[in-house]
């Protein structure tokens, strides 16, 4: 893998410099300057991976629970009842009963949707008519066990009350069918996944976000009943919770998403436990290695150097309500065997990162939801050669990152919508990198990305397929180190290309689509085309700013056994991909084969 980039001609030299003060035998090598161009994308692919890998270990079935059907009345509005007889001019039309100042949105509803104006003659069908919408409004956002009623009332004085009855939560039962799941007593005592409690008036959101609390855990089963209660206006929530004996599980990957340089093909181990404290939180700590076709040169006296990575990573976070705390913690090292005019050097580096953040749902309906994070990050890296450390590649940063994601349900499609600005601080005893020096890096950056997913069910005859399709795009504000720039060409980016040569650059975007056909339940068939292009300053001194390649694959899922909490799963991912447009001079396979298994119990 090479780049191009003033940065790295700078920076290398300086590093040759650095090391020809270390040792005089590494000073004889001519290679050693172009080693920290392939080790920095090194761990920008880490980063890729561990965030791909990361985002599928801690995903969320979006829960939609259905309330009670929206009564369609026979007129939309008053204008089409037309006039009535008998009909009362009303002047004033109000919501009154308890909690009313917090559900005047169903008067607005039932104002707007009905067409009334003020003064108009409304009779028994246009004072029911109103009374309907301002009901469908209280569905509509989830309030499934209030309800609006018309009370008697004299209406000659020209105001139509509308009366609301709230309905209440009763107890939150946690079923008593789950008490050998582990943790359940401190799951019934502290109940942090509902975010709602006994006498807060029912919302079925809040019921929502509970359950997807509470089904976070791959280990656990969970559904939830509504009854009512022995008290008038109120619910019982009913939580049917249950988890297998053992919350652990193992899964085993491997995959051929390495490089030649550090080893293509990567191993992974993973351990995960499920709810330990009882909290439905989930922690999980995974090994990656690679395992082989790798680059080894050996010396004239007989030393062999090897390429191979070695990372961890481990991540913890806890449900509160609509609240989520999250701590993720990653260490990834490095090996190059470097060829030298005499010798072979072994050029090698580390990197570790952690995040302490927050998430919240900000809002959800039954066609959307928002929700907002914001984290504290720090990253350290440090490059050597041999045992001597390279002190211009060393990098201490820190700062915070604020996002914002929506989701959006049209139908069966779905929308994905995440905005991110990450900036860079002080924090954490940062210094700004050597890039700083020329204009072309600093631990204060400013970056701001933007993705955009969409899904798409459809059906061609009688065979179910799927259109997804993401696109992801970076700005930036300031000069950014390689670590922070954009990278394009392999799996995770623009497929098609084998992922030993790339474009980076400050800012870019990529295009990825994928339509799928299941041909039976959990197995797919899957066509690929991705193009994407970087820009900045650095892409000047590119071979070209443009990549397009194609895929074609299968994937699927196998459960072995009845259930999928409980029994061992497999899933796999086979594909073969192309190029279909690159600059002259980038070197790439013409056709590529990718794979990816893992299993877990």
């Amino acid at each position: 893998m090479v780049v191009v980039s003033s940065l790295f001609l700078r920076g290398s030299i300086v590093a040759g410099l650095s090391a020809f003060f270390m040792s005089n035998a590494l000073a004889q090598s001519g290679s050693v300057v172009s080693s920290p161009n392939e080790a920095q994308f090194e761990e920008q692919r880490q980063q890729q991976r561990e965030a791909l890998q990361q985002a599928t270990r801690q995903s969320q079935d979006d829960v939609r629970l259905v309330g009670p059907e929206l009564e369609e009345p026979s007129f939309r509005t008053l204008a089409a009842i037309g006039e009535e007889s008998p009909c009362f001019p009303i002047k004033n039309l109000s919501l009154e009963g308890q909690e009313a100042s917090r559900f005047q949105f169903a008067l607005e509803a039932a104002i707007t949707r009905a067409g009334f104006k003020e003064g108009q003659c409304v009779g028994v069908q246009g004072i029911e008519l109103l009374s309907v919408y301002a009901q469908n409004a209280l569905i509509d956002r989830g309030y499934t066990t209030s309800r609006v009623v018309l009370e008697a009332q004299d209406l000659s004085q020209g105001h139509l009350r509308l009366t609301l009855i709230p309905g209440y939560v009763g107890e939150v039962i946690l079923s008593p069918d789950g008490a050998q799941g582990f943790g359940h007593a401190r799951m019934r005592w502290l109940q942090n996944e509902m975010p709602v409690r006994r006498g807060e008036v029912f919302n079925l959101r809040d019921i929502e976000q509970g359950l997807e609390n509470y089904r976070r855990l791959p280990t656990a089963q969970t559904s939830i009943r509504i009854e009512a209660a022995d008290r008038a206006q109120y619910s019982d929530v009913h939580v049917d919770w249950q988890q297998r004996h053992v919350p652990f599980r193992l899964s085993m990957g491997f995959d051929n998403s390495g490089s030649r340089q550090t080893g293509r093909y990567i191993g992974t181990t993973t351990f995960s436990g499920d709810g330990l404290l009882g909290l439905s939180d989930l922690f999980y700590v995974s090994y990656n290695r690679s395992l082989g076709d790798r680059l080894s040169l050996r010396d004239d006296d007989g030393h062999r150097t090897k390429g191979r990575t070695d990372s961890y990573s481990l991540h913890y976070s806890i449900p509160w309500g609509y609240w989520q705390f999250f701590y993720n913690q990653s260490y990834y090292r490095y090996h190059q065997a470097v060829a030298g005019a005499y010798e072979h050097y072994d050029y090698n580096g580390r990197s570790l990162n952690r995040e302490l953040g927050v998430s919240r749902t900000l809002y959800r309906d039954q066609r959307r939801k928002t929700q907002a994070s914001f984290k504290l990050w720090q990253r350290r890296s440090n490059n050597y050669i041999a045992d001597a450390e390279i002190d211009v590649q060393r990098k201490k940063m820190g700062g915070w990152q604020a996002s914002v994601s929506h989701k959006e349900f049209i139908g069966a499609n779905t929308l994905g919508l995440d905005l991110s600005y990450r900036r860079g601080t002080g924090i954490f005893n940062s210094e700004q990198p050597a890039e700083h020096l020329f204009g072309e890096g600093t631990s204060r950056m400013r970056v701001l990305t933007a993705d955009v997913n969409w899904s798409m069910p459809f059906t061609l005859g009688q065979e179910s397929l799927v259109w997804d399709s993401r696109v992801h795009a970076q700005w930036h504000k300031s000069p950014l180190v390689t670590q922070d720039q954009l990278a394009i060409g392999g799996r995770y980016s623009v497929r098609g290309f084998d992922g030993e040569l790339y474009l980076m650059a400050e800012r870019g975007w990529y295009w990825r689509n994928d339509v799928a056909w299941q041909y039976r339940p959990n197995h797919q068939v899957y066509v690929g085309a991705d193009v994407g292009r970087v820009s900045g300053p650095s892409s000047s001194y590119l071979l070209g700013q443009t990549l397009a390649g194609a895929v074609i694959g299968l994937r699927g899922q196998l459960t072995f056994g009845s259930s999928p909490h409980s029994n061992p799963q497999g899933y796999y991912d086979f594909f073969v991909g192309t190029p279909i447009k690159k600059p002259s001079g980038f070197k790439t396979k013409r056709v590529v084969i990718g794979f990816s298994l893992n299993f877990s119990y």
